[in-house]
């Protein structure tokens, strides 16, 4: 090979891979900014029926699109609140003609779940029998029965679905248990589901975190503390190590709890530290809903401060119950903070609890603050907001 011949290929090569690298990187860019047109486009989208079109073109063309399940969630669940299960199946019938839904696994389970998230639980079994039915798909369709608040169906599914000669190949595992027993526990069962650990066992499942958890989560819903208490002596018996879930539960419960018993809460927060178990985001929240309720601004601000210096990120209940209460306290600077922090994190905080701040700001002469509030929200992706349920303060518009 000639010494010219190498020198070029060396001159060449590099322009040609750089060429290609901009070519693939513009195409993405290009690809995801189509993207953001199309999701922006269904949320802003008034009209239903034009919404169910525009949202079947989508998902009918665009392979991106179909793997953004937090869009499917978003759209089925605004047309669920508004009545509208007749545009909800136009939607997810329409999903099972595309091509090779029938093989993906895991496109099949996330229709059977927002069915059972719209409550529509025939629907959901239906849909279970089209597609690949498989254990996890089984599983998927128990939690969408107890999601269409029919637990006993997700019952009576486990004890009949798998003996029957269409699905002799499934076979219940500990998930399907699980859903069970969370079933048991919405039903108010809970003598049931305590007794259901010894059938477990001898259909050699065994327990785990997540059976003992979904049945101390239920006797605390209850208002039963001391009954969740014998749960967790019989982990200790089994070795099975509590995790965030369970301590959440029982934070929850003591905060909920008739008498005063936020110290015992407050000490839980403690023993999890201690334990190697780092309090997550719901474990706080806890606290500062109850210390919300109970008047005590000085003290929910500082669990707050607590949680942001651990790195846990505040979720949409923990806005929900901070910010009225700043709101009431004339702290409109702080409660501003958190709004722009919601709306920034998409977290899809109530257009009420924005609007009392915008009002809050404008009647207290920052206008400015108040305008630059409602537009952030209404230019927001977040559905929730608009001209109808978050509107300029009238100080705004005579400004």
């Amino acid at each position: 090979m000639s010494l010219l011949f190498r020198s070029s290929c060396r001159r060449i090569f590099p322009r040609l891979l750089s060429t290609t690298t901009t070519t693939a990187t513009t195409n993405t860019s290009e690809a995801s900014s189509n993207l953001s047109t199309m999701v922006r486009s269904l949320f802003r989208e008034q009209d239903n029926d034009v919404l169910v079109a525009r949202f079947n073109e989508f998902s009918s063309t665009s392979y991106h699109f179909r793997c953004k399940s937090e869009v499917y969630h978003i759209i089925i669940r605004r047309l669920a609140s508004a009545g509208r299960k007749d545009s909800i199946s136009k939607i997810l019938e329409a999903q099972k003609l595309i091509p090779d839904v029938k093989t993906h696994q895991g496109f099949a389970g996330r229709i059977i779940s927002l069915y059972g998230k719209a409550k529509m639980a025939d629907e959901a079994e239906s849909t279970f029998y089209q597609l690949p039915r498989t254990v996890q798909s089984f599983n998927t369709l128990l939690s969408a029965f107890n999601d269409a608040g029919e637990p006993q169906r997700a019952i009576d599914a486990l004890n009949s679905i798998p003996l029957s000669k269409d699905c002799e190949e499934i076979v219940p595992d500990i998930y399907s248990y699980n859903i069970f027993m969370h079933a048991m526990c919405l039903k108010s069962d809970m003598e049931a589901a305590v007794e259901y650990l010894d059938t477990m066992e001898t259909k050699q499942v065994e327990p785990n975190v997540v059976t003992y958890c979904t049945i101390m989560s239920g006797y605390y819903r209850h208002g039963r503390i001391e009954d969740a208490e014998k749960v967790w002596e019989i982990m200790k018996v089994k070795n099975c190590s509590p995790d965030v879930k369970c301590y959440n539960s029982k934070i929850k419960a003591l905060c909920s709890a008739s008498e005063n018993r936020i110290s015992e809460a407050e000490e839980l927060i403690e023993v999890m530290k201690n334990t190697g178990l780092e309090p997550n985001g719901y474990s706080y929240t806890c606290l500062i809903i109850y210390h919300c309720k109970a008047g005590v601004l000085k003290n929910a601000k500082k669990v707050f401060e607590e949680m942001r210096k651990r790195n846990c990120e505040p979720n949409r209940i923990t806005y929900e119950a901070l910010i009225p209460k700043l709101c009431e306290a004339e702290e409109f600077g702080p409660a501003l903070k958190l709004c722009n922090l919601s709306v920034h994190k998409r977290l899809g905080v109530s257009a009420e609890v924005l609007q009392a701040v915008a009002d809050g700001l404008a009647g207290h002469n920052n206008v400015d603050e108040a305008k630059k509030l409602v537009k952030f929200a209404w230019s927001s992706s977040t559905p929730k907001y608009s001209g109808e349920n978050l509107k300029m303060p009238p100080a705004c518009l005579t400004d």
